[in-house]
């Protein structure tokens, strides 16, 4: 055996960085601690060390993320492809976006369901606050994570000194400031507020050129999805916890569908990644790929082949049977009626993931898109899981019943012109096909019912005729149309009718059932309703 002397100081000199990185990011994570032990009491202690142990929990997915997964690949493509390393980079920046904003809004509006549920005493009611101060940071240091490893990764390690000894300055004198005043919530912000230097420094200092400007983009679509999934939880924040985050969850993804949160490359890299799997294939694609997929995914019956490769059997049944018409429709976009043409979604077993997933697609239009308080989500389910044509300026507000058969209403056509008004609480029975014009003024409470029952036959079975209202007619609330009904062009059905023929245009009509009471003097109507209230 022989000491190299050079070897070893050269692993000093080059791991002396990481060393003094590890050291002074330890004291200034810690350093809260501590000064709130010496200028406060231990009740203010344990009140934001149980708000802080829940912030310093969810740190596992940047760790798993970044330095188990992402930080070998970025070292790799730094002396190989320095595009490739972008787009490492922003996919980090993004997967760690998607996943930081929706924990960080969930602290912020439940974080008195979440104290209670974890700690079980009043006694704990600070650490709401403490809580809420910490979700920031949650975020901020997710990003910090992808940027300090970028920076290892393109040898910029002597930097990170600098990083945490103005973290450890910043920290340690906004302490000295807040917790006096404002005790655990100061060290909990000035914790999010430390990781927010961090972020900025470790920007500052990455290369212009491997910037992660597409991350903006995906990170205004996240935080839109929070802040829907953040007005579900506060509306339904009486439930328990457990429930709570199994409906926030779903809302959140839901939102990030219609907002299209994910980028398509993202989607076309996992769906193929996936399906090799499912083939047993171990080869794997020599580099990350930026930009629109070029892929063409195959709409075809299950003797493609997919579902009989080896692999794991959770593969297999994720591209079997309704799960493959699932991922392929969300990885194309394409209108679920195209894998609805094909029984893409009954094929195993037959009709079963039809009508599990017409029953959840259902459930969630009713009782929670339909409490959403926001055009953009409500009407972009409409459009794109539900398969309506809704025209530019309509109005769909809160708390509309839909009543469907299967998602796409059995292939009927829903359709409501520009300009058009649907008030709350109204019930759409859209099975039999529904064609609303322009400007049409629909109140509160009106009924639209396009189905019924053969009351004669034995086996009592629907039968579904479509309702349709021409330009500019006015229906008044609490009224009922049934199906097969035409109300022509610019005609009134008063409140509480009940119409079982067709109205002819310009024609006054109420009672029970509707009959002809006036006719509307204005021949030409031209008005604009634009009527878009906030938060309804």
């Amino acid at each position: 055996y022989a000491i190299d002397g050079t070897l070893m100081r050269d692993l000093i000199r080059g791991g002396l960085p990481f060393l003094t990185y590890g050291m002074l990011g330890v004291i200034y994570y810690r350093l809260d601690a501590l000064l709130l032990r010496g200028m406060t009491n231990i009740a203010v202690v344990g009140w934001y060390g149980a708000g802080y142990r829940l912030f310093d929990t969810l740190v596992f997915l940047p760790n798993i993320v970044m330095m188990a997964v992402l930080y070998p690949l970025m070292s790799r493509y730094s002396v190989s492809s320095e595009a490739s390393l972008k787009v490492a980079i922003e996919k980090a920046t993004n997967l760690l976006l998607i996943c930081g904003l929706p924990i960080a809004a969930g602290m912020l509006v439940a974080a008195p369901n979440i104290v209670g549920f974890m700690y079980h005493r009043a006694e704990f009611a600070p650490t709401v606050n403490v809580l809420r101060a910490l979700a920031p940071g949650v975020v901020l240091l997710y990003v910090n994570a992808v940027w300090t490893t970028a920076l290892m990764s393109v040898k910029r390690e002597k930097a990170l000194p600098l990083l945490a000894g103005v973290a450890l300055v910043v920290n340690l004198g906004g302490n000295l400031v807040l917790i006096p005043r404002l005790l655990g919530v100061g060290a909990a912000l000035m914790t999010s507020l430390t990781e927010g230097v961090l972020c900025g420094m470790a920007l500052a200092l990455l290369p212009h050129q491997l910037l992660p400007v597409g991350s903006l983009r995906v990170g205004a679509r996240a935080l839109a999805a929070s802040l829907v999934m953040a007005g579900v939880v506060l509306a339904l924040n009486g439930l328990a916890l457990p429930l709570l985050v199994l409906v926030a969850g779903a809302v959140y993804v839901l939102a990030a569908m219609v907002l299209h949160t994910i980028p398509r490359s993202d989607l076309d890299m996992l769906y193929r990644a996936v399906r090799r799997k499912a083939r047993g294939e171990s080869d794997a694609p020599a580099a990350l790929q930026q930009g629109a997929s070029t892929m063409t995914i195959s709409l075809t019956s299950p003797q493609n082949g997919i579902a009989r490769q080896s692999g794991a059997p959770w593969v297999r049944a994720l591209f079997d049977g309704s799960g493959h018409a699932l991922v392929r429709w969300y990885m194309t976009r394409r209108p679920l009626r195209t894998l609805w043409s094909v029984g893409e979604l009954s094929r195993k077993p037959p009709g079963g993931a039809r009508r599990w997933l017409a029953a959840v697609v259902k459930y969630l239009t009713n009782s929670v898109i339909a409490q959403v308080p926001s055009y953009t989500v409500r009407h972009g389910w409409y459009r794109r899981m539900l398969g309506w044509y809704i025209g530019p300026g309509a109005t769909i507000l809160m708390g509309q019943q839909i009543q469907m058969a299967g998602i796409r209403t059995s292939g009927k056509r829903v359709s409501i012109g520009a300009d058009t008004v649907i008030n709350h609480g109204c019930l759409l029975y859209t099975t039999g096909g529904l064609v609303i014009g322009e400007h049409v003024s629909i109140s509160s409470g009106v009924w639209l019912v396009t189905g019924t029952h053969l009351i004669d036959a034995p086996d009592f079975p629907a039968v579904y005729r479509p309702i349709t209202i021409d330009d500019y007619a006015w229906i008044g609330a609490r009224a009922t149309i049934l199906g097969g009904v035409t109300i022509g062009r610019g005609a009134v059905v008063m409140a509480g009718a009940m119409v079982t023929r067709d109205v002819a245009p310009y024609a006054v009509v109420g009672g029970v059932p509707a009959r002809v009471v006036a006719t509307r003097q204005l021949r030409t109507p031209a008005y604009a309703l634009n009527f878009h209230p906030l938060l309804e």
